[in-house]
């Protein structure tokens, strides 16, 4: 699907570039590179949504492959204001 008409940028290169990325790329990151947003601007919502959805899934993977890295203690109840 084409996301930016006046550059010609489809979906697909969004996704390719943020994924071969080593870091979280930005929407000027975007710009700079693909042209995405720089002219009439009206992809931008949806080159925005594409990388916020993209750095979830990348966030959602991180968290399941490294686990928690403390262990996790109950809380304790909350103190009544007339305890107090």
């Amino acid at each position: 699907m084409i996301v930016c008409v006046c550059r010609a940028v489809r979906e697909r290169e969004i996704l390719e570039l943020v994924e071969s990325s080593e870091r979280g790329l930005r929407m000027r990151d975007l710009r700079e590179r693909l042209g995405v947003s720089s002219e009439c601007g009206k992809c931008a919502r949806k080159a925005q949504c594409l990388l916020r959805q993209r750095a979830e899934s990348f966030a959602m993977a991180g968290t399941a492959l490294a686990g928690p890295t403390t262990p996790h203690e109950p809380l304790a109840p909350a103190a009544s204001p007339a305890a107090v």
